[in-house]
């Protein structure tokens, strides 16, 4: 089998539009999270990547997102207790299938109005990057 068929047929996260009923949202979220300590806002694929000191731990859909386009993706850098707990008492979160280490989380089924849930999750995942 040639690398580019090996490729192809490799699981991806499918790119989606993201939602536009999200747009001012995501506007607010990243006005926010630009103020705190350390943080960066970078352009990825349609998407803005938040980094603290040089980590990502935020995914905001712009243009583009991953599976939904209602999702927003968190990744902790260190996963503790109290958090492992926090994310398994919230149907939101999707955790992914194999659990280990610094791995990508989903809020799911994200409307406009969930801006302090939101912000939230992207807190406790910001001070876990540091």
């Amino acid at each position: 089998m040639r690398s580019s068929q090996r490729t192809s047929n490799r699981s991806r996260s499918p790119v989606v539009p993201a939602s536009e009923e999200l747009e001012s949202l995501v506007a607010a979220i990243e006005q926010e999270v630009s103020s705190w300590p350390q943080v960066e806002l970078k352009r990825m694929f349609g998407m803005k990547s938040v980094y603290r000191s040089g980590t990502i731990f935020g995914l905001l859909p712009k243009t583009r997102s991953l599976r939904t386009g209602d999702s927003i993706w968190i990744k902790f850098a260190k996963l503790t207790p109290r958090i492992k707990q926090k994310i398994s008492a919230e149907a939101r979160i999707v955790a992914p299938r194999k659990p280990t280490g610094a791995q990508w989380y989903t809020l799911t089924g994200i409307v406009p109005e969930d801006y302090g849930f939101v912000i939230e999750w992207l807190a406790t995942a910001h001070k876990a990057a540091h």
